[in-house]
């Protein structure tokens, strides 16, 4: 094995004079997604002059100071700054410090991907089935553009005869990240969560909501949780019936056992030819999960057939099989003649895109193709398929290879045509896609420079009904002739904005819709032109919604313990209505005692306020912390107050001050995520449990899905502090704990 070591050697000059050095060193790598702003941070000296020069995969990105606009950068004392990362910032980047007296340089990767939604993709089953004084244990597989689990946030509600519980603080979770499988797609992050709701707060039939949130998106899911009576059989839930499959494809038979505990899963098949079942065993191949479900890899059509499940527990047992067919896999669709890498345009032209593709033989008419048409340009994303005109034509037919070979022409008009940028065409069919893109140049005549919006507007804008829409920009470009505005109608297509009572459109190309209506959202464009013909516009979609009240869903506990000297941290969670921003928040504190209430100065609190994801498109859900330094000496009530622009609520805590005996909520310390150990030997999993006593610890160990209950004996030991002992520990001992 071996190890390295660096450091840049600086070999100071007489007097003044210095080579360049750098102070400090960019960092190797950079991961970032799309849309994050990202910091190489870099520092210099040396004698000046000094001249910095910044590369991007050998190819000059310009000097010192001087952004350059196809990589959306800005550098600034030789740092750069990518404030909105896209994919093609990804590569290798190297800066140059140089001066009279030596140069210097140093490189750096950046690998951006793509971010994706959170999704959940394997769901809790519909039906949840517990024993009578068990802890209720839940998983489920997501997919989420986050780099650590601390990104992500749980929340647990239970929902019964009407009445609505948040679980949240009961619950003990863990995001693990997981390797995809065959069949899923390898270009995103998948996680699993384990979930464990602690005996009595299981004990409750009901509907169990499962949100899961990063600072982006989030998903939810849902079981009904039945605590089941003794003597119950175990079931499937789903119940598989049949599955298709292609040829090469890993196929998933996907099912959970439910019922009481141990359950035995055996599988058997039995293909065509063969007359009677045979046992399933597990290999690279077959491979049979804990919840029941069977994954077959590389599936070929001699593995088709019927295949049987059978469980069993103590009560009962169950069986079901399921008929595996193997069905021939159609042709993906094709971009045969892609778009050229530029399309020139000249001023007031339409733009017409042609390219050929071949489908599947299955694809037999025009409506069973769709496109999308995607303009970016200044890092924003405009979708111009409701703009375009199209033909698609079959040419010719290959039924010996069974596919069609079409031919796609796409016209877009006046003044969707008139911006340059990048474009992107999206070909689907019903399985499959495929994309091309050019970018697309507008020649300005004369050496020119054509009309343009500074700043840019943006392409959504969201306003509470009774607020004023504002799309504040200015128009500029040489020998301007008119801006105008227009609004999308579906059966006249842009309707020229011309009703000054309702509209106030400004000198400088703005636009304010005063007092906005239900009716006032949908898509406006901008069309701006000058006596050379050129043309430009921007399309901006206005979304106006009802108010919907602020409320506190996570309030203050009932009682907070404080320490006197120390600051005090509080946190609540709201939901808000859809347009309003971090900024529309304000919040105050007040100290109550005896009747007397105080407010709590400014410069008392600070406060932190986190979008967790959108609740639906009414309301948006948000977390709040806050710190508080004032020096309290009385016992008493912490009133904290949180508006927005329009409604507000309060939550109340009591406050238990030193030298009274509070209950402290009890805390695991560090607990290793694994541990190997050789057979016979004694394993220690060695944690730290504090809080008020008397605390009750329960240690568990993942048995065929289930987390099973862990009792002291000759060979498992729990001790005082949390930790746990296994005596000569074995194979069988391995698993999750």
């Amino acid at each position: 094995s071996g190890d390295i070591t660096t450091t840049q050697l600086v070999i100071r000059r007489d007097g003044d004079e210095r080579a360049p050095y750098f102070d400090p060193y960019p960092k190797d790598t950079y991961d970032a997604y799309t849309g994050d702003k990202i910091f190489i941070n870099v520092g210099y000296g040396g004698s000046e002059p000094t001249s910095v020069v910044w590369y991007k995969d050998d190819e000059s990105i310009l000097g010192f100071n001087k952004p350059y606009e196809k990589f959306t950068a800005v550098f600034t004392n030789g740092s750069a700054i990518i404030s909105d990362a896209e994919l093609e910032h990804s590569g290798r980047y190297t800066v140059q410090i140089f001066n009279d007296f030596g140069r210097v340089e140093a490189s750096t990767r950046i690998q951006v991907s793509e971010r994706t939604d959170l999704v959940i993709v394997e769901p809790l089953p519909r039906k949840t089935y517990l024993e009578p004084g068990k802890d209720l244990n839940l998983s489920i597989t997501l997919t989420a553009s986050i780099r650590s689990p601390e990104d992500i946030v749980v929340s647990l509600g239970h929902s019964s005869r009407g009445i609505y519980e948040d679980l949240t603080e009961h619950i003990i979770y863990k995001l693990t990240e997981i390797s995809p499988d065959d069949g899923m797609d390898s270009d995103v992050k998948y996680w699993t969560l384990n979930l464990i709701l602690p005996h009595p707060f299981s004990q409750a039939s009901g509907d169990l909501t499962l949100s899961v949130g990063d600072t982006y998106s989030g998903d939810i899911s849902t079981t009904e949780l039945i605590i089941e009576q003794e003597g119950r059989g175990p079931f499937l839930d789903p119940l598989p019936r049949s599955v298709e499959v292609h040829p090469g494809e890993e196929v998933l038979i996907s099912t959970n056992t439910q019922g009481p505990g141990p359950i035995t899963i055996r599988w058997y098949m039995k293909t065509p030819g063969s007359p009677e079942y045979s046992e399933v065993v597990a290999d690279e191949k077959y491979k049979i999960h804990a919840n029941g479900s069977l994954s077959i890899s590389d599936f070929q059509e001699e593995n088709g057939g019927s295949y049987r499940l059978e469980i069993a527990n103590r009560d009962g047992d169950s069986t079901v099989e399921i008929q595996v067919n193997v069905v021939e896999k159609l042709a993906d669709l094709l971009i045969e003649r892609p778009l050229p890498k530029v399309t020139q345009l000249s001023p007031g032209e339409f733009l017409t895109l042609n390219t050929s593709i071949t489908t599947d033989i299955s694809t037999e008419e025009e409506d069973d193709i769709s496109l999308t048409l995607i303009h970016t340009a200044r890092g924003i994303k405009q979708d111009l398929t409701k703009h375009i005109s199209h033909d698609i034509i079959l040419k010719d037919l290959d039924e010996v290879n069974g596919i069609r070979l079409w031919k796609v022409g796409i016209v877009l008009p006046l003044p969707f045509s008139q911006a340059s940028g990048d474009l992107s065409l999206i070909v689907k069919d019903k399985h499959s896609s495929d994309e091309t893109s050019t970018r697309l140049v507008i020649r300005n005549g004369w050496g020119r420079y054509g009309p343009f919006l500074d700043p840019l507007v943006p392409d959504f804008i969201t306003v509470y009904v009774g607020e004023d829409v504002v799309f504040n920009t200015e128009v500029k470009g040489n020998e301007l002739l008119a801006e105008e505005w227009y609004k999308w109608d579906r059966q006249r297509g842009y309707v020229k904005l011309t009703d000054r009572s309702k509209y106030d459109i400004h000198t400088n190309g703005s636009l304010t819709i005063p007092k906005a209506r239900i009716e006032d959202s949908g898509d406006y464009m901008i069309e701006i032109k000058d006596r050379f013909g050129n043309v430009a516009g921007e399309i901006i979609q206005v979304v106006v919604v009802e108010r919907s009240d602020l409320e506190i869903i996570k309030p203050l506990p009932k009682l907070t313990n404080l320490t006197l000297g120390k600051d005090l941290l509080l946190g609540v969670k709201v939901h808000t209505g859809f347009a309003t921003d971090e900024d529309d928040f304000t919040l105050s504190l007040e100290h109550s005692l005896m009747g007397i209430v105080e407010g709590i100065p400014s410069e008392h609190f600070t406060y932190e306020i986190s979008r967790v994801f959108d609740v639906d498109f009414t309301k948006q859900a948000w977390n709040i912390e806050v710190v508080v330094s004032h020096p309290f000496s009385d016992l008493g009530h912490l009133i904290l107050s949180i508006g927005d622009t329009h409604s507000g609520a309060i939550t109340t805590t009591q406050l238990v001050v030193g030298g009274v005996d509070v209950l402290e909520e009890p805390t695991i310390g560090p607990l290793p995520d694994s541990i190997p150990f050789y057979p016979g030997e004694n394993v220690l999993i060695d944690v730290s449990v504090k809080g008020s006593a008397p605390i009750k610890i329960t240690w568990y160990k993942e048995e065929s899905g289930r987390y099973e209950t862990i009792t002291s004996d000759d060979k498992f030991t729990v001790h005082p502090n949390g930790s746990l002992s296994i005596l000569e520990a074995q194979r069988e001992d391995e698993g999750r704990y």
